[in-house]
């Protein structure tokens, strides 16, 4: 659901409801990777402000800010540290 801007109604309905906004689904991918991975700057810099831990990795050891490179979404990996 991180994929599309139109997700943020539910990622903050998430978030108010307790889930962990740094939770991975089995292969480790957090909603940071996908909206990273995507070309959704808005919902990566959502997630930042509220909280998404941008280090941590999945089953590929990529962060999100890999994963937005690997993709060439270099809007979104600006946003992203090192």
């Amino acid at each position: 659901a991180a994929a599309s801007d139109e997700a943020l109604p539910l990622l903050d309905a998430l978030l108010r409801g307790g889930a962990d906004i740094n939770q991975g689904d089995p292969r480790g991918w957090t909603a940071l990777m996908h909206a990273a991975r995507h070309n959704v700057p808005e919902v990566v810099r959502w997630l930042l402000d509220h909280g998404a831990d941008p280090s941590r990795t999945n089953f590929r050891g990529f962060n999100a800010k890999r994963e937005a490179l690997a993709e060439k979404r270099v809007e979104n990996a600006a946003l992203l540290p090192d």
